[in-house]
């Protein structure tokens, strides 16, 4: 029997990738990631949204690259969130749908964040 070793940094998203986080801290590991993340930052998020996720007390550099959508439909979002995917020069994108995604949404926006080789991280809501 084989095993693999532990990758060098446990906390390393895997590149090409739509990763999900959940629960009370997902938008600090969020900005956690946007910090370890090269390139532009995108983070989209309803315009509905009650608050704009920590932009006074973002890391070191996070400021400069990053770059806040406010869609006005979950259309909207989805759309947005596959087109930033799909933009090569894009190193995170962060988006906040209102409801969890369907399978089909979420195969798509992986099979996207492929070919742009990009990362993407959904924050799902609680309940």
């Amino acid at each position: 029997m084989r095993f693999d070793p532990a990758p060098a940094d446990p906390f390393a998203l895997a590149g090409r990738r739509v990763h999900e986080a959940e629960g009370r801290g997902r938008r600090a590991f969020a900005l956690f990631q946007a910090a370890r993340h090269q390139g532009p930052l995108v983070w989209i998020q309803p315009r509905h949204a009650p608050e704009i996720p920590m932009l006074r007390g973002l890391p070191r550099g996070v400021g400069e690259r990053l770059h806040l959508l406010r869609p006005t439909s979950e259309t909207d979002l989805l759309w947005c969130l596959e087109e930033t995917l799909r933009a090569a020069p894009i190193g995170l994108v962060i988006a906040e749908p209102d409801k969890p995604l369907s399978l089909t949404a979420g195969r798509r926006l992986q099979l996207t964040a492929e070919i742009g080789r990009t990362t993407g991280l959904l924050l799902i809501r609680q309940g």
